[in-house]
């Protein structure tokens, strides 16, 4: 599994994510350190795509790049598609 060990974030991303999209930080943080309920798909430009579920039962995709060890940057967060949200269904059930 992957180790999340910090969560990084410019602030510039950060109002875009909470501002545009409606999606607040802490949730994402949370879902990602301490939820089971998430999965991983590369994406171009190195990143990570995440699909997890927050604490208050949103469906959140997260876009990170790898920095060191533990540590991640958060560079885009947003509601799941419909598609995103029948592939995190369906890595559920496995």
């Amino acid at each position: 599994m992957l180790k999340i060990e910090a969560l990084w974030v410019d602030d510039e991303v950060l109002d875009k994510i909470e501002g545009k999209h409606g999606v607040q930080f802490m949730d994402i943080e949370e879902a990602l350190v301490y939820s089971k309920e998430r999965c991983f798909h590369k994406v171009g430009g190195g990143q990570l795509r995440v699909l997890l579920k927050t604490s208050s039962g949103g469906h959140v995709a997260a876009f990170l790049s790898h920095i060191e060890k533990g540590d991640w940057k958060l560079n885009s967060a947003r509601e799941m598609t419909p598609k995103e949200k029948r592939l995190f269904k369906l890595s559920k059930k496995g």
